[in-house]
Protein backbone atom coordinates (compact mmCIF):
# COMPACT_ATOMS: atom_id res chain seq x y z
CA UNK A 1 0.00 0.00 0.00
CA UNK A 2 0.98 3.71 -0.74
CA UNK A 3 2.72 4.79 1.78
CA UNK A 4 1.54 8.70 1.27
CA UNK A 5 -1.96 7.03 0.89
CA UNK A 6 -1.19 5.83 4.57
CA UNK A 7 -0.48 8.73 5.95
CA UNK A 8 -2.78 12.03 5.87
CA UNK A 9 -0.43 12.76 7.11
CA UNK A 10 10.08 14.97 25.82
CA UNK A 11 7.37 13.14 28.01
CA UNK A 12 4.86 15.32 29.83
CA UNK A 13 5.30 13.35 32.41
CA UNK A 14 6.68 9.31 33.33
CA UNK A 15 2.88 8.40 34.14
CA UNK A 16 1.52 10.21 30.88
CA UNK A 17 4.30 8.33 28.95
CA UNK A 18 2.99 4.91 30.56
CA UNK A 19 -0.80 5.82 29.45
CA UNK A 20 0.03 6.20 26.32
CA UNK A 21 2.01 3.62 25.26
CA UNK A 22 -0.24 1.23 26.69
CA UNK A 23 -3.21 2.33 25.55
CA UNK A 24 -3.70 0.42 22.41
CA UNK A 25 -4.30 -2.75 24.73
CA UNK A 26 -6.76 -1.18 26.79
CA UNK A 27 -8.40 1.13 28.37
CA UNK A 28 -5.95 3.38 30.32
CA UNK A 29 -7.51 6.25 32.36
CA UNK A 30 -4.77 8.80 34.19
CA UNK A 31 -7.29 11.54 36.38
CA UNK A 32 -9.46 11.64 39.29
CA UNK A 33 -12.28 9.24 39.86
CA UNK A 34 -14.53 12.45 39.78
CA UNK A 35 -13.37 13.44 36.17
CA UNK A 36 -13.79 9.89 34.95
CA UNK A 37 -17.24 9.94 35.82
CA UNK A 38 -17.75 13.72 34.71
CA UNK A 39 -16.15 12.63 31.31
CA UNK A 40 -18.08 9.54 30.96
CA UNK A 41 -20.83 11.22 31.45
CA UNK A 42 -20.16 13.52 28.59
CA UNK A 43 -19.55 11.38 26.60
CA UNK A 44 -22.35 9.23 27.12
CA UNK A 45 -24.48 12.73 26.51
CA UNK A 46 -22.36 13.34 23.17
CA UNK A 47 -23.74 10.03 21.99
CA UNK A 48 -27.19 10.15 22.72
CA UNK A 49 -27.21 13.43 21.29
CA UNK A 50 -26.12 12.48 17.81
CA UNK A 51 -28.38 8.84 18.09
CA UNK A 52 -31.05 11.38 18.39
CA UNK A 53 -30.12 13.99 15.74
CA UNK A 54 -29.53 16.71 18.28
CA UNK A 55 -27.21 19.38 16.15
CA UNK A 56 -27.58 22.37 18.57
CA UNK A 57 -27.68 20.10 21.71
CA UNK A 58 -24.52 18.80 20.54
CA UNK A 59 -22.88 21.78 19.76
CA UNK A 60 -23.18 22.87 23.11
CA UNK A 61 -20.54 20.11 24.81
CA UNK A 62 -17.88 22.28 22.93
CA UNK A 63 -16.03 25.37 24.41
CA UNK A 64 -17.40 28.76 22.59
CA UNK A 65 -14.34 29.35 21.21
CA UNK A 66 -13.53 24.99 19.94
CA UNK A 67 -12.99 23.36 16.83
CA UNK A 68 -14.35 20.53 15.11
CA UNK A 69 -11.99 18.76 12.56
CA UNK A 70 -14.00 15.60 10.77
CA UNK A 71 -13.16 14.60 7.48
CA UNK A 72 -16.87 12.91 6.95
CA UNK A 73 -19.07 15.74 7.80
CA UNK A 74 -16.76 18.35 5.68
CA UNK A 75 -13.58 19.38 3.59
CA UNK A 76 -12.86 21.73 6.19
CA UNK A 77 -12.87 22.08 9.83
CA UNK A 78 -15.60 24.29 12.01
CA UNK A 79 -14.89 26.78 14.34
CA UNK A 80 -17.38 28.01 17.00
CA UNK A 81 -20.18 26.59 18.30
CA UNK A 82 -22.43 27.83 15.76
CA UNK A 83 -20.17 26.22 12.90
CA UNK A 84 -19.79 23.69 14.77
CA UNK A 85 -23.88 22.44 14.82
CA UNK A 86 -24.14 23.39 11.33
CA UNK A 87 -21.26 20.31 10.75
CA UNK A 88 -23.13 18.06 12.78
CA UNK A 89 -26.49 18.61 10.88
CA UNK A 90 -24.65 18.00 7.56
CA UNK A 91 -22.91 14.85 9.51
CA UNK A 92 -26.09 13.48 10.18
CA UNK A 93 -27.98 14.38 7.44
CA UNK A 94 -25.18 12.12 5.13
CA UNK A 95 -24.49 9.06 7.36
CA UNK A 96 -28.28 8.85 9.96
CA UNK A 97 -29.98 8.09 7.27
CA UNK A 98 -32.12 4.90 9.30
CA UNK A 99 -32.80 4.40 13.30
CA UNK A 100 -30.51 1.77 12.95
CA UNK A 101 -27.83 4.13 12.26
CA UNK A 102 -26.60 4.51 16.17
CA UNK A 103 -23.03 5.87 17.11
CA UNK A 104 -20.92 4.27 20.07
CA UNK A 105 -17.57 4.78 21.21
CA UNK A 106 -15.25 3.11 23.08
CA UNK A 107 -12.35 5.23 25.12
CA UNK A 108 -8.62 3.83 24.18
CA UNK A 109 -6.87 6.66 26.51
CA UNK A 110 -7.67 9.59 28.92
CA UNK A 111 -5.12 11.31 31.00
CA UNK A 112 -5.75 14.53 32.83
CA UNK A 113 -2.96 17.12 32.69
CA UNK A 114 -2.15 20.47 34.31
CA UNK A 115 -4.92 23.10 34.29
CA UNK A 116 -8.18 20.43 34.07
CA UNK A 117 -7.07 20.08 30.51
CA UNK A 118 -7.97 16.44 29.57
CA UNK A 119 -6.30 14.28 26.28
CA UNK A 120 -7.83 11.66 24.87
CA UNK A 121 -8.45 8.82 22.54
CA UNK A 122 -10.37 6.23 21.27
CA UNK A 123 -12.73 4.70 18.65
CA UNK A 124 -16.35 5.02 17.45
CA UNK A 125 -18.61 2.97 15.46
CA UNK A 126 -21.86 3.61 13.59
CA UNK A 127 -23.94 0.72 13.06
CA UNK A 128 -26.51 0.14 10.60
CA UNK A 129 -26.50 0.03 6.83
CA UNK A 130 -24.05 2.42 5.59
CA UNK A 131 -21.89 2.04 9.17
CA UNK A 132 -18.43 2.34 9.36
CA UNK A 133 -16.07 2.36 12.01
CA UNK A 134 -12.90 5.17 13.17
CA UNK A 135 -10.64 6.57 14.94
CA UNK A 136 -10.42 10.09 17.16
CA UNK A 137 -8.76 11.99 19.67
CA UNK A 138 -10.00 14.90 21.83
CA UNK A 139 -8.58 17.83 23.77
CA UNK A 140 -11.22 18.51 26.74
CA UNK A 141 -11.75 20.65 29.73
CA UNK A 142 -12.61 20.27 33.20
CA UNK A 143 -14.53 22.85 34.32
CA UNK A 144 -17.01 23.36 37.40
CA UNK A 145 -19.98 22.92 35.12
CA UNK A 146 -18.43 19.70 33.05
CA UNK A 147 -16.18 18.57 30.78
CA UNK A 148 -16.16 20.89 27.49
CA UNK A 149 -14.27 19.70 23.96
CA UNK A 150 -12.10 22.06 23.15
CA UNK A 151 -10.82 20.18 19.79
CA UNK A 152 -12.47 17.18 18.13
CA UNK A 153 -10.65 14.70 15.68
CA UNK A 154 -12.91 12.48 14.42
CA UNK A 155 -11.52 10.63 10.93
CA UNK A 156 -13.71 7.55 9.46
CA UNK A 157 -11.06 4.15 9.04
CA UNK A 158 -11.02 3.38 5.26
CA UNK A 159 -11.08 0.36 5.22
CA UNK A 160 -14.58 0.20 7.01
CA UNK A 161 -15.89 1.47 3.80
CA UNK A 162 -18.37 -0.05 1.96
CA UNK A 163 -16.06 1.12 -1.47
CA UNK A 164 -12.97 3.17 -1.75
CA UNK A 165 -13.50 6.89 -1.83
CA UNK A 166 -13.77 8.44 -5.55
CA UNK A 167 -12.04 11.85 -5.02
CA UNK A 168 -12.13 12.50 -8.31
CA UNK A 169 -16.06 12.52 -8.14
CA UNK A 170 -15.59 15.36 -5.09
CA UNK A 171 -16.04 18.89 -5.82
CA UNK A 172 -13.21 20.52 -3.66
CA UNK A 173 -14.07 23.22 -1.67
CA UNK A 174 -11.27 26.12 -1.64
CA UNK A 175 -9.09 26.17 1.18
CA UNK A 176 -9.06 29.42 3.24
CA UNK A 177 -5.99 31.63 2.46
CA UNK A 178 -6.18 33.19 6.35
CA UNK A 179 -4.93 31.49 9.33
CA UNK A 180 -5.73 32.03 12.76
CA UNK A 181 -3.26 31.39 15.67
CA UNK A 182 -4.66 33.16 18.56
CA UNK A 183 -2.57 32.69 21.23
CA UNK A 184 0.05 30.45 19.70
CA UNK A 185 1.69 32.63 16.51
CA UNK A 186 4.89 32.70 18.39
CA UNK A 187 5.12 29.02 16.97
CA UNK A 188 4.27 29.56 13.19
CA UNK A 189 8.45 28.73 12.99
CA UNK A 190 7.94 25.55 14.74
CA UNK A 191 5.29 24.40 12.87
CA UNK A 192 6.30 24.94 9.67
CA UNK A 193 9.34 22.82 10.71
CA UNK A 194 7.05 20.46 11.31
CA UNK A 195 4.94 20.73 8.46
CA UNK A 196 8.09 20.72 5.91
CA UNK A 197 9.88 17.90 7.66
CA UNK A 198 6.45 15.37 7.44
CA UNK A 199 5.90 16.47 3.73
CA UNK A 200 9.13 16.42 2.98
CA UNK A 201 9.72 12.80 4.07
CA UNK A 202 6.60 11.50 2.98
CA UNK A 203 7.65 13.06 -0.81
CA UNK A 204 11.22 11.17 -0.86
CA UNK A 205 10.41 8.33 1.05
CA UNK A 206 12.56 8.66 4.61
CA UNK A 207 10.59 7.47 7.24
CA UNK A 208 13.04 8.37 10.17
CA UNK A 209 12.60 11.99 9.32
CA UNK A 210 8.53 11.44 9.45
CA UNK A 211 9.00 10.01 12.80
CA UNK A 212 11.51 12.80 14.09
CA UNK A 213 8.56 14.72 14.37
CA UNK A 214 7.03 12.85 17.25
CA UNK A 215 7.59 12.63 20.34
CA UNK A 216 9.02 9.36 21.52
CA UNK A 217 5.51 8.38 23.02
CA UNK A 218 3.81 9.64 20.06
CA UNK A 219 0.91 8.50 18.20
CA UNK A 220 -0.46 8.30 15.01
CA UNK A 221 -3.92 8.12 13.84
CA UNK A 222 -4.55 8.38 10.52
CA UNK A 223 -7.50 7.00 8.45
CA UNK A 224 -5.58 4.87 6.56
CA UNK A 225 -4.63 2.82 9.49
CA UNK A 226 -6.98 0.21 11.20
CA UNK A 227 -5.07 0.46 14.70
CA UNK A 228 -3.19 3.78 16.28
CA UNK A 229 0.56 3.52 16.32
CA UNK A 230 1.75 3.53 19.27
CA UNK A 231 5.72 5.50 19.71
CA UNK A 232 7.91 6.63 17.40
CA UNK A 233 9.63 3.65 16.64
CA UNK A 234 6.45 1.79 16.13
CA UNK A 235 5.54 4.64 13.58
CA UNK A 236 8.89 4.71 11.82
CA UNK A 237 9.04 1.07 11.45
CA UNK A 238 5.29 0.94 9.71
CA UNK A 239 6.15 3.88 7.55
CA UNK A 240 9.64 2.65 6.57
CA UNK A 241 7.28 -0.86 5.58
CA UNK A 242 5.10 0.89 3.08
CA UNK A 243 7.70 2.23 1.30
CA UNK A 244 9.34 -0.75 1.06
CA UNK A 245 6.47 -2.40 -0.34
CA UNK A 246 6.21 -3.68 -3.57
CA UNK A 247 3.01 -0.91 -4.94
CA UNK A 248 4.68 1.93 -3.29
CA UNK A 249 4.40 5.21 -6.05
CA UNK A 250 6.17 8.09 -5.36
CA UNK A 251 3.83 10.94 -4.58
CA UNK A 252 3.77 14.54 -3.53
CA UNK A 253 2.27 15.16 -0.09
CA UNK A 254 1.17 19.30 1.13
CA UNK A 255 -0.51 20.53 3.93
CA UNK A 256 -1.49 23.81 5.02
CA UNK A 257 -2.21 24.79 8.98
CA UNK A 258 -5.17 26.93 9.55
CA UNK A 259 -5.60 27.28 13.39
CA UNK A 260 -2.82 26.96 16.08
CA UNK A 261 -4.16 26.96 20.12
CA UNK A 262 -1.81 26.96 23.31
CA UNK A 263 -3.85 24.91 25.70
CA UNK A 264 -1.32 24.27 28.96
CA UNK A 265 2.57 25.79 29.37
CA UNK A 266 3.37 21.97 27.64
CA UNK A 267 0.95 21.43 25.05
CA UNK A 268 -1.00 22.93 21.48
CA UNK A 269 -2.94 21.80 19.76
CA UNK A 270 -3.70 22.87 15.43
CA UNK A 271 -5.62 21.78 12.59
CA UNK A 272 -5.45 22.22 9.03
CA UNK A 273 -5.86 20.75 5.59
CA UNK A 274 -3.23 17.80 3.41
CA UNK A 275 -3.29 16.55 0.20
CA UNK A 276 -1.63 14.38 -2.11
CA UNK A 277 -0.74 15.22 -5.83
CA UNK A 278 0.70 12.34 -8.42
CA UNK A 279 3.97 12.37 -10.72
CA UNK A 280 1.87 14.73 -13.01
CA UNK A 281 0.40 16.89 -10.52
CA UNK A 282 -2.92 15.86 -9.87
CA UNK A 283 -4.51 15.58 -6.59
CA UNK A 284 -5.29 12.33 -5.99
CA UNK A 285 -6.53 12.47 -2.02
CA UNK A 286 -7.22 15.47 0.33
CA UNK A 287 -8.74 15.57 4.07
CA UNK A 288 -7.54 17.62 7.48
CA UNK A 289 -5.74 16.88 10.46
CA UNK A 290 -6.17 17.96 13.58
CA UNK A 291 -3.28 17.33 16.27
CA UNK A 292 -2.29 17.40 19.62
CA UNK A 293 1.92 19.16 20.04
CA UNK A 294 4.23 19.03 22.75
CA UNK A 295 5.87 22.12 23.28
CA UNK A 296 9.50 21.47 24.28
CA UNK A 297 12.36 23.91 26.10
CA UNK A 298 14.14 25.51 23.13
CA UNK A 299 10.11 26.37 21.92
CA UNK A 300 10.28 23.65 19.25
CA UNK A 301 7.62 21.41 18.65
CA UNK A 302 7.03 17.49 18.45
CA UNK A 303 3.93 15.40 17.52
CA UNK A 304 2.29 14.25 20.72
CA UNK A 305 -0.95 12.92 18.68
CA UNK A 306 -1.39 13.15 15.09
CA UNK A 307 -5.06 12.60 14.14
CA UNK A 308 -5.83 12.67 10.40
CA UNK A 309 -8.32 11.51 7.87
CA UNK A 310 -9.24 11.52 4.37
CA UNK A 311 -12.59 13.67 3.44
CA UNK A 312 -15.53 10.81 3.11
CA UNK A 313 -18.61 12.14 0.61
CA UNK A 314 -22.23 11.13 1.32
CA UNK A 315 -22.61 7.27 0.50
Amino acid sequence: MNTLTKLCFRSLSPALAACLLSCGQEQKVTATPSTKEKFDTSTNEFLDLWNAGDAEGLSMLFAEDSVRVVSNDGQLPSVGRKAIAASFREGIRKFKTSPDNLLSSKISNMVEIEGGIIMAHGTFTVAGEGGFNGKWASIERNTEDGIEILMESAHVTESSLAAPIDFASVERVPTPTTTDYGNAAKFEEAMNRIITNYTKGATTGDATLIASTFTSDGIQIVSRQDEALHGRTAIEEEISASFSADDYTPETLSAKTLRMRKVTDSLLIANGTWQVADKEGQITRFGQWGNIFEIQEDGSLLMKVECAGAFVPAP
